[in-house]
């Protein structure tokens, strides 16, 4: 696989996607649906920040000093961005389904996307006691802190994948038509880039422009 070509491609696909939505919400009355307006976020949420964010932290990995500082800020912040838009969908979402009078979280695309939202939440929590800077794990060993880093990459792995996979059963089950298709495209590419460096442990990702 072609590794500045997968990052291209998420970046690429990701926005293109997010537009084929925002033409189906935008282009009739379905801006009025909070339905809509779930998978917009969720494709805002997962597919562009959070994929990008995963990228970014990859890419700290093989770097020392200033620049995986920086860039270990830059994950931080991309992911905290990636929440809000998730929280946003998960709100859109469960208005739809009191709007309409249906049960929550019953049927399988449910339980899949609550269990990406607490590993969503999850993620951040170990990330945020096992960044130095951030001064919160002062009070940890090395050691404890080492664990929490594996952990925090671990979930965070985890995270990605299982928030993709939900969004694309997700859409292959409720979004008709053209945008369908393209965005099915797009989490294909997704899903399969960070399953790939996910069990690749040893690959070095490309530095994104």
């Amino acid at each position: 696989m072609n590794t500045e070509l997968a990052a291209k491609a998420i970046k690429v696909l990701g926005p293109l996607s997010l537009v084929s939505l925002l033409g189906v919400v935008i282009g009739g009355s379905a801006w009025l649906s909070p339905f809509y307006w779930h998978p917009v976020m969720m494709t805002v949420g997962y597919v562009i920040l959070m994929s990008h964010g995963v990228l970014t932290a990859t890419i700290a990995v093989n770097t020392m000093g200033d620049q995986r500082l920086q860039l270990l800020k830059k994950h931080m912040l991309v992911q905290i961005l990636a929440n809000l838009c998730v929280v946003g969908g998960l709100v859109a979402i469960y208005q739809n389904k009191e709007l309409h009078g249906k049960q929550h979280f019953t049927t399988p695309h449910a339980k899949m996307g609550l269990f990406a939202l607490g590993l969503s939440f999850y993620s951040p929590i170990l990330g945020i006691f096992s960044f130095r800077s951030l001064g919160l794990s002062t009070c940890l060993p090395n050691a404890a802190i080492n664990r929490l880093k594996s952990s925090h990459r671990v979930v965070g792995s985890l995270t990605i994948v299982t928030g993709l996979l939900t969004a694309l059963y997700g859409v292959y089950l409720h979004l008709p038509g053209y945008p369908q298709y393209l965005v099915l495209l797009t989490l294909l590419v997704a899903t399969a880039v960070h399953i790939y460096f996910i069990v690749v442990k040893n690959q070095k990702m490309p530095v994104l422009p």
